[in-house]
C-alpha cells in the first residue's frame, strides 16, 4: 500500500513544472499530473481536497471546480452556440434584476474574485462595441426604448467603473 503524500509543496516541487523555454515562452507548459493526483487522493473521502497549508476559506470560495461548466472556463461544453440579442426588450422588473445581478457581480470582483467568474458572466459585457453604437432614447421615445436606454447606460457606466478600478489596481494605487 502506498503512503499518502506528506507535504503538498514537496510533491508539487517533484512535478518539476518550470518556466517555458525562451523560444516558445508564450506556450503553456503542460504536464500530466494524473499519477500524482491518484496517489494524493487514494484514501480520500467524499469532500476532501488536496491543498497547501496556507489554504483559506476565501481560497475555497474562489476555487474553480474542475469539469464544472459554470466554473471551469477551460471546459468545452457540447452545446450549440446560441446568439444573444442585445437589443431584446425587457420589462422594468427584468431590467432591475439584470442591474441588481451586475452590481452583485461587480462587488464580488472588488472583493477579490476573478473577473471571469464575476463581471464577465454578464453577456452585455461582451457586446460593449455594439451597445455604444445605439443612439440614446429621447423623452418622446416609447417607454421600452427608454427602459433599454437605462440598462445600456448602467452597463456602460459599470464597464467604465471597472476600467478605472482595474487601472488603479494595476498601477499599485491601493492603500489600506
Amino acid at each position: 500500500m502506498q503512503q499518502p503524500i506528506g507535504k503538498i509543496e514537496e510533491a508539487l516541487t517533484d512535478l518539476n513544472i518550470d518556466v517555458p523555454h525562451q523560444d516558445n515562452y508564450l506556450l503553456p507548459q503542460w504536464k500530466d499530473i494524473t499519477a500524482f493526483l491518484d496517489k494524493a487522493t487514494q484514501d480520500f473521502e467524499v469532500g476532501q481536497l488536496v491543498h497547501l497549508q496556507s489554504f483559506t476559506l476565501f481560497d475555497a470560495m474562489s476555487a474553480i471546480e474542475i469539469m464544472d461548466p459554470r466554473m471551469d472556463t477551460g471546459m468545452a461544453v457540447a452545446e450549440p452556440y446560441r446568439a444573444f440579442d442585445i437589443t431584446q426588450q425587457f420589462s422594468a422588473e427584468q431590467i432591475l434584476s439584470i442591474m441588481d445581478k451586475l452590481v452583485t457581480r461587480e462587488m464580488a470582483w472588488i472583493s477579490g474574485h476573478s473577473l471571469s467568474q464575476t463581471v464577465y458572466t454578464c453577456i452585455y459585457f461582451h457586446h460593449i462595441q455594439s451597445l455604444n453604437e445605439f443612439s440614446m432614447p429621447t423623452l418622446t421615445s416609447p417607454v421600452p426604448d427608454i427602459i433599454y436606454g437605462v440598462l445600456r447606460t448602467y452597463i456602460l457606466a459599470t464597464v467604465k467603473c471597472c476600467h478605472y478600478i482595474w487601472m488603479e489596481m494595476t498601477q499599485g494605487n491601493i492603500y489600506e
